[in-house]
């Protein structure tokens, strides 16, 4: 196998959903992690196994039925990631076919794996773990061909960071009874103009409640709001919001990143507890803040006693 062969990984995945347009995931005891069923093309010398009878193969093996192609044609999902067994970066070419099983064995399905039945948005979440990044991937792929009608959410966020002489840079954050700790934000609604400056209007107008209104700080006066270098960031979850409409609604949330200088960290305030948190922190979901209401019950990495935090705030 040559150089190249080796850092490019074709796989075909077999998409499986049933009548909700829920996503079928197992557990592989290889990865440690609920992913799609999906397997790489065998090869011989009397020549290579055809990507849909792969993906076939694959939807058997987890569905233990007879199973068929919904349509012919694959989309293909390219992308970079980090392999999980080998830890190096490789091009993965993902060949994604809808596959179901035959209507004769639809209701006799042998599922052995611990599986989940989850729908995409449930998936890109992030609330489910331990969750393949492939799977992720490879749904933001396909996650047009679902149809699914979701709300459009736009957010302006604050980042706002803090150098630590004992535990490096620091995020403030902000609790949130419905999402944990988040950094602060404010929703806003889109302009009826398209027009981008009439877009950008709203998203700084957005951040500049958010300083008022969760931390008590002037614009100008108090602290300096300028874009972020990446401006714009969406997320895709499943509303905790407890009000009407927003509940439990599929939501793709259009993030304006917004860096936040602080003129006068003394005057932060807020009517709910504050802190400041690590990028490891962050990338665990958890803070060692010891304020704040304590979230769902779960085990936290050692030092990060049970805080949840957000990587990205998803309000409503």
């Amino acid at each position: 196998m040559t150089e190249s062969e080796r850092m490019h990984v074709e796989v075909a995945v077999a998409l499986v959903t049933d009548q909700n347009q829920h996503v079928l995931l197992t557990l592989s005891e290889n990865w440690g992690a609920f992913t799609l069923p999906m397997t790489r093309r065998h090869r011989s010398a009397q020549g290579n196994e055809q990507p849909s009878r792969a993906a076939l193969r694959a939807a058997v093996e987890a569905l233990g039925v007879p199973v068929r192609l919904v349509e012919e044609g694959p989309q293909r999902v390219l992308g970079r990631l980090q392999s999980g067994r080998q830890m190096v970066d490789k091009i993965y070419t993902y060949n994604v076919y809808h596959v179901e099983p035959h209507p004769d064995f639809a209701e006799r399905l042998h599922i052995r794996q611990p599986h989940l039945w989850l729908s995409p948005h449930l998936i890109l979440s992030g609330a489910y773990q331990p969750i393949s990044e492939s799977v992720r991937f490879v749904m933001r792929g396909v996650l047009n061909d679902f149809g699914i009608p979701t709300r459009i959410q736009h957010t302006s966020v604050l980042i706002i960071q803090r150098q630590s002489p004992e535990r490096g840079r620091q995020f403030l954050v902000r609790w949130n009874p419905d999402w944990g700790y988040t950094l602060p934000a404010k929703r806003w609604d889109a302009p009826d103009s398209a027009k981008p400056e009439d877009q950008l209007a709203e998203a700084l107008a957005g951040a500049a409640r958010a300083a008022r209104q969760e931390l008590e700080l002037e614009p100008v006066t108090d602290v300096i709001i300028t874009g972020a270098q990446s401006p714009e960031y969406t997320t895709h979850g499943v509303s905790a919001t407890k009000d009407a409409p927003a509940f439990g609604s599929a939501t793709d949330y259009v993030h304006s990143l917004f860096d936040t200088k602080l003129c006068h960290p003394e005057k932060l305030r807020s009517d709910q507890p504050l802190a400041w948190v690590t990028e490891e922190e962050v990338h665990y979901g958890w803070t060692a803040a010891s304020q704040g209401e304590p979230g769902p019950c779960r085990v936290a990495p050692a030092g990060c006693p049970a805080r949840p935090t957000r990587s990205c705030c998803t309000w409503d």
